[in-house]
């Protein structure tokens, strides 16, 4: 998943820590999603990661 959200922020020119301003999600909570450390993140997660992004679910998912 974080592939798919990597890709979306490089294309809209968004940083990590922007994302997480933007949805309220620690910086820390978003690294463990990068590291895989959080293999399913809750799905209020997901959802305001892909609200953010202008995306939907099933493109980062």
């Amino acid at each position: 998943m974080w592939d798919k959200i990597k890709k979306e922020l490089d294309k809209q020119g968004i940083t990590e820590y922007r994302l997480a301003k933007m949805t309220g999600i620690s910086p820390q909570q978003l690294h463990q999603i990068k590291k895989r450390n959080t293999k399913n993140p809750k799905w209020l997660t997901v959802v305001k990661i892909a609200e953010a992004l202008g995306v939907s679910l099933d493109e980062i998912k």
